[in-house]
């Protein structure tokens, strides 16, 4: 798919939810906040923030409206059209929007790794040479597991055919894919947790963990994006989420069982899929929470992000600030 194609997709996109979203700024009321996540272990600060009332406590006097999304394209459309205020988001449609020329910021870290690479058990995959000619399916292309699958390719020469490389690639939704592997229709997925996890368990071959993917696993799963216009608009507010964010963190790090069993009723009232908790609790170890940000691992993204063709540029400079984040750090 060449960045012609890619632009024109994602300009479609947006404009689809253009009258839906001009309905809605309309009538928005000025006090409701609209916070966006995915039922993504990786997300499990949204869950925890939601279900434990921290953001209600946090952004006391604001009605909380919330959105759930199956991948990070139609996150950051409704982000642009202004359905969402606020949210959780994979680092790779956030910088690829940014680069497309959405006026975005990232305001903190959520978790880090929360992605494997399983194969089919009937697909013969042990390697990542392996997937030369075999279908592998990430949630969309440029989606953050997609770029890290990519840079994990890369070393070896490899990338996707719309890339000029021999992998073939196929969007699906993560929940989807355990069901795609029972009818042999997909050979592999770079698939965030819990799904990855859930495979395994169920016979899925492990090709590469979480932390031996780049970075030893340390690249941003899901970060906290928001309009430049919500800060400047909204700047106490968007305080006040960040507080009841990193109380979300720490509650996960002091509370992990019942933290497992709230997310887990969460997961399951969105997917209608229940989880073993055991499962769930391998797959938050596979997901370490952290507000941090490994910058490093970010520009990194952006590089194979332009050099796969999702997008024309890797300058991502402006598009993290995290002085709000520590200006809450610094007042605890």
């Amino acid at each position: 798919m060449n960045k012609k194609i890619i632009f024109l997709i994602t300009i479609v996109s947006i404009l689809a939810l253009v009258a839906m979203g001009c309905a809605s700024n309309a009538s928005k009321d000025s006090n409701t906040i609209s916070i966006g996540y995915f039922p993504n272990i990786t997300h499990a600060p949204a869950m925890i923030g939601l279900e434990k009332g921290f953001f209600a406590e946090e952004l006391e006097g604001y009605e909380i409206q919330t959105h759930t999304f199956s991948g990070g394209s139609l996150f950051m459309d409704a982000m642009a059209t202004g359905q969402i205020d606020i949210g959780y988001v994979g680092p790779g449609p956030a910088l690829n929007r940014f680069v497309q020329g959405a006026k975005v910021t990232i305001l903190a870290g959520t978790s880090d790794g929360g992605v494997m690479i399983v194969a089919n058990p009937d697909s013969g995959i042990a390697t990542l040479e392996d997937l030369s000619n075999k279908v592998v399916a990430t949630h969309s292309l440029g989606c953050t597991h997609d770029l890290i699958l990519r840079q994990a390719l890369a070393p070896l020469g490899m990338n996707m055919q719309q890339a000029g490389g021999t992998v073939v690639h196929r969007s699906q939704n993560p929940s989807a894919v355990r069901g795609l592997f029972a009818q042999n229709q997909i050979d592999a997925s770079s698939i965030p947790e819990p799904w990855g996890t859930m495979l395994e368990a169920e016979g899925a071959v492990v090709v590469k963990d979480w932390d031996e993917l780049p970075f030893n696993g340390r690249t941003p799963a899901t970060v906290i994006v928001t309009s430049q216009k919500f800060i400047e608009q909204n700047p106490e507010a968007v305080e006040q989420f960040l507080k009841a964010h990193v109380r979300s963190i720490e509650y996960i790090e002091t509370n992990t069982q019942d933290s497992l069993e709230a997310i887990n009723k969460v997961i399951n009232d969105i997917t209608q899929q229940d989880i073993d908790v055991d499962i769930l609790a391998r797959s938050l170890e596979r997901s370490p929470m952290t507000y941090e940000i490994n910058m490093e691992s970010m520009d990194a993204m952006a590089v194979i992000s332009e050099e796969s063709g999702v997008t024309t540029s890797s300058n991502i400079s402006g598009l993290i600030d995290l002085s709000i984040l520590e200006r809450v750090l610094a007042n605890r």
